[in-house]
């Protein structure tokens, strides 16, 4: 598995997490394997990553998270 940890700032993605989200999948390909993108936090649409590729992403948010 191909694990992208997928960066947003107040709860919009930037540029690069799509960029990265984008790279991870073609090299999960390229390995024959799959590609998970991780959200840490508030973001405002994590689906928006899933629908570039349509495979599992995993977003979690509180407390726990927001105090690494």
């Amino acid at each position: 598995m191909v694990l992208v940890l997928a960066e947003h700032q107040k709860g919009k993605f930037k540029k690069t997490a799509f960029e990265a989200v984008t790279y991870g999948y073609k090299t999960a390909q390229l390995l024959q394997t799959s590609c998970c993108a991780l959200v840490l936090g508030q973001a405002d649409n994590p689906g928006e990553l899933r629908a570039l590729w349509r495979q599992q992403g995993i977003h979690r948010s509180g407390r726990r998270v927001g105090a690494f």
